[in-house]
């Protein structure tokens, strides 16, 4: 009895805990993103675009997943949200700020 309950426990651990689906993507093609721009071009080197999968149902949180000739190789390039909505967050970056100057009184007072 506690035998099944650990096989029952290690494949619901190890099912993924959200829907998982296929992009289709044609051999040899490269892959735009639609809600960020950014296109993952069909080869990088000697790997090639195998498959793009959608961690949700709106692609926010995707992946591209390339492979060698021989599949020895593979790679993954991941796009996701890192906790933000990308459609509602526009804002430019922040820029640093320069360095501190002292003021010519300060200077004048010496």
């Amino acid at each position: 009895m506690v035998r099944w309950f650990l096989v029952i426990g290690a494949l619901v651990l190890s099912s993924p805990l959200t829907a998982q689906t296929v992009i289709p993507l044609d051999r040899g093609d490269s892959f735009s993103h639609l809600r960020t721009g950014i296109t993952l071009p069909a080869r990088i080197g000697d790997l090639r675009l195998d498959r793009m999968t959608d961690f949700g149902d709106s692609q926010f949180d995707i992946s591209g997943n390339y492979v060698s000739r021989d599949q020895e190789v593979m790679a993954t390039v991941y796009i996701y949200r890192a906790g933000r909505s990308i459609a509602t967050e526009r804002r430019p970056p922040k820029t640093p700020a320069g360095p501190r100057r002292r003021r010519a009184s300060h200077w004048a007072a010496r």
